[in-house]
């Protein structure tokens, strides 16, 4: 319970009592001064926040119970599922369910101790997806309002510094996150630049399979997705008087046809003995050479032209020719990338170079986009590194292949941060935690459910997701890392907002 709250939460007390009292002397018979004390109590599992305020218990008095459960996954309130409420003690043995919440996120229930004795508290959610509990401690049950509010005036918490109060309505209603601070491994980082390619295997190359005028079947375009057999181009030799196309398909077309008929008269004679074996594999072995030579000249053929189909799926990342060229068999007519894989190319300085055979992964983000992509979760790999420089660069090239999540494409330029093989263990926070002003950065720490504080810190290294954080924050502190912006906002606004709540 912070002290400037305590103060609001007493005065608040001292107006209720005093209206109580004025109600009291009118009519003794039906009113009771009964003033309210209460602490907050902020407690995690790995799924859930709890915020929970309870008033003091005090023999004979109801206190109220005003508890918040967020959702760790995506910081909404839990919308559904029970909570428990569980107070044992030598007399006392208190269990009520609450059903449903009363609104989004919130669970309202009501105790009244009989017995001035210590007893515990236990609260727990069970949900469809989620469940968790609570162990709040040990609670004094007081004989009466004043000596409540005695015993929590003396053990007040005191916390220097302002504390900005961002209440759980407004945390729910933006994307907001923290993370508990732990030492973990942290990687050496190496930033450089580098570049998206085409894995060379996945390149496929489009070749006029004769000579003659080309015509495109579609309208094909650099950076057009094509399928596995989609016919793109139509080459027609037709109007050549030398190596003809029609001639060609017909001349192999009688040569096959006669090769045939060779072959089932050759069948019958070896059968009767009148021509030797040898004979028979040798006319056999013509019509096939005569069969193979048609069907090549012959699957492709259409209307007196020949068809040029896609080889594989994928994109067209080049265009030689245009319509209407004459092309020689064997000519390139462009090409058909692969792009479910690609290479990510690191362009390493040469004075990093005994590093890196110890490079293990890198996140990268592209020139057009903030957002950062991860070799490891691309399910990359380490293909090579050069020991030579790159041909058109003083750098040394190191090589990952990785999956493209259909936001890649080959020649994009990268921002690149290697990552070699872990150090020691260090505090680091997502970049996105960082607050920066006039070169300084801070930080917001959660203090409790609905108090945060500013924190100064002073940063390392960084892999392009997380920053180590050298100053300023220690291990167990919990850190906003999406929704800062919004606390400094709360923090400029001058108001504070009553933390208090009346649903």
């Amino acid at each position: 319970m912070k002290l400037s709250r305590f103060i609001l939460i007493l005065l608040m007390a001292n107006l209720t009592f005093s209206g109580c009292k004025n109600n009291a002397e009118e009519d003794k018979q039906t009113a009771v001064a009964h003033t309210h004390v209460s602490k907050s109590y902020t407690l995690f599992t790995p799924d859930l926040e709890l915020f929970a305020e309870i008033d003091a218990f005090t023999k004979g008095h109801g206190s109220r119970f005003l508890i918040h459960l967020t959702n760790l996954h995506t910081y909404k309130p839990i919308v559904n599922g029970q909570v428990n409420i569980i107070i044992k003690g030598a007399q006392t043995n208190f269990n009520t369910i609450i059903e449903t919440p009363s609104s989004p996120g919130i669970y309202q229930a009501k105790f009244v101790a009989e017995f001035i004795e210590k007893v515990t508290l236990t609260i727990s959610y069970q949900g469809q997806e989620l469940s968790g509990s609570f162990n709040i401690g040990e609670f004094l049950v007081y004989g009466s309002d004043e000596e409540a509010e005695t015993a929590f005036a003396a053990n007040a918490e005191k916390h220097e510094g302002d504390e900005i109060i961002f209440i759980k309505e407004q945390v729910w209603e933006i994307e907001f996150s923290t993370v508990e601070l732990q030492a973990q491994p942290f990687s050496n980082i190496i930033p450089v630049s580098g570049q998206i390619e085409t894995l060379p295997k996945n390149v496929t190359s489009i070749i006029a399979p004769t000579e003659g005028v080309i015509q495109f079947a579609q309208n094909l375009m650099p950076g057009q997705k094509v399928k596995k057999g989609d016919i793109l181009f139509t080459v027609d030799a037709g109007q050549l008087t030398f190596n003809n196309l029609n001639t060609k398909y017909h001349s192999e077309k009688v040569t096959y046809e006669k090769a045939k008929s060779d072959l089932e008269r050759a069948e019958k004679l070896v059968k009767e003995n009148i021509i030797s074996e040898k004979d028979y594999l040798q006319v056999k072995l013509d019509f096939d050479n005569a069969k193979l030579n048609f069907e090549s000249i012959g699957k492709n053929f259409s209307n007196g032209s020949q068809v040029i189909k896609a080889a594989q799926s994928g994109i067209i990342s080049e265009l030689m020719i245009k319509a209407g060229d004459f092309v020689d068999e064997g000519q390139q007519l462009g090409r058909i990338i692969f792009t479910d894989k690609l290479i990510l190319k690191a362009n390493l300085p040469q004075n990093r170079f005994e590093e890196a055979s110890k490079i293990i992964s890198a996140n990268f983000k592209t020139t057009f986009s903030n957002e950062v992509y991860s070799t490891t979760k691309l399910n990359g790999k380490v293909l090579s590194y050069s020991i030579t420089p790159s041909a058109d660069n003083a750098y040394l090239p190191v090589f990952f292949e990785i999956d493209n999540p259909g936001s890649l494409a080959p020649g994009l330029f990268a921002e690149i941060y290697l990552e070699s093989k872990l150090n020691q263990e260090v505090l680091s926070i997502p970049i996105s935690a960082l607050i920066e002003s006039e070169g300084h950065f801070h930080v917001y720490v959660q203090v409790d459910g609905e108090g945060y504080t500013s924190r100064d810190v002073i940063i390392g290294n960084n892999n392009g997701i997380n920053v180590i954080v050298l100053e300023g924050i220690e291990a167990g502190e919990r850190v906003v890392t999406m929704g800062a912006y919004r606390i400094k906002l709360a923090s400029l606004a001058g108001e504070l907002p009553s933390h208090g709540h009346v649903h």
